[in-house]
């Protein structure tokens, strides 16, 4: 939910509230094709497109959507290029992952120094609620 007396936000909620269900932690994402191989180096917006195509793919192998997550962990190396990261985000919400949802996960983003691949500029993890 988004209480009147915070910001507003189109990418997140300020609180998410979890009440029973079955909670489970999806590792990082990060810009890697199904081979392993990096996808858009040196491009936030590639990599971006790509992070969330693999969140979808571990969200379809437990049978959920990203209507079922609670929060995402957004690890940016770059945080110069953080309108391209939103760009894209913003994009793949309001056309595809969240159309038409007026509440969205909470989300925290963390400018950090590195990443376990010198190629990714971004990991996001996620934790999702699903019925018992």
């Amino acid at each position: 939910m988004n209480p009147d007396n915070l910001s507003k936000s189109p990418a997140y909620s300020h609180i998410a509230e979890i009440k029973g269900g079955r909670i489970i932690l999806i590792s990082g994402q990060v810009a890697n094709d199904s081979l392993g191989n990096v996808i858009g180096k040196g491009d936030m917006r590639l990599q971006t497109e790509q992070v969330y195509k693999n969140l979808e793919k571990a969200l379809k192998a437990i049978g959920a959507s990203f209507g079922d997550v609670a929060k995402f962990g957004i690890y940016i190396k770059d945080m110069s290029k953080i309108a391209e990261f939103r760009e894209v985000r913003n994009r793949l919400f309001d056309q595809k992952y969240y159309k038409n949802q007026p509440n969205r996960p909470v989300s925290t983003a963390i400018g950090v120094t590195e990443l376990f691949h010198p190629d990714w500029l971004l990991e996001i993890e996620a934790t999702v609620v699903l019925p018992n």
